[in-house]
């Protein structure tokens, strides 16, 4: 599943079944991000993922998840730079439906 967007943007999982991955990119800045009920997944977070791109920065990000969601956060490298170099994540929160950390929460970043 993918989502591109600007501004702000709610994604909103209830009722969708089988993903495994969610790509999240910002297209431009943004200034809050929210995605609900998601369960066990690879979160893929980028802002510049091409170069050449657009010039964007995932600000505020709020991760809600089912409840015993194991999910890995990967946050993408600026590809916009000269050379690769690390991406912008102004703030993130992540919460499962009881309003803690998941059980088997992971952070990977590149």
């Amino acid at each position: 599943m993918t989502a591109t967007y600007t501004g702000s943007a709610t994604i909103d999982a209830a009722g969708i079944s089988g993903y495994t991955t969610l790509n999240v990119t910002a297209s431009d800045d943004t200034s809050t991000t929210t995605l609900s009920n998601i369960g066990s997944a690879t979160i893929n977070l980028s802002d510049d993922s091409v170069e050449g791109g657009g010039d964007g920065n995932i600000e505020a990000m709020t991760i809600d998840t089912t409840d015993d969601a194991t999910i890995t956060i990967d946050l993408g490298a600026n590809q916009e730079a000269t050379t690769a170099v690390a991406g912008t994540l102004a703030s993130l929160a992540v919460t499962d439906a009881a309003g803690r950390y998941p059980e088997g929460f992971r952070w990977r970043v590149w």
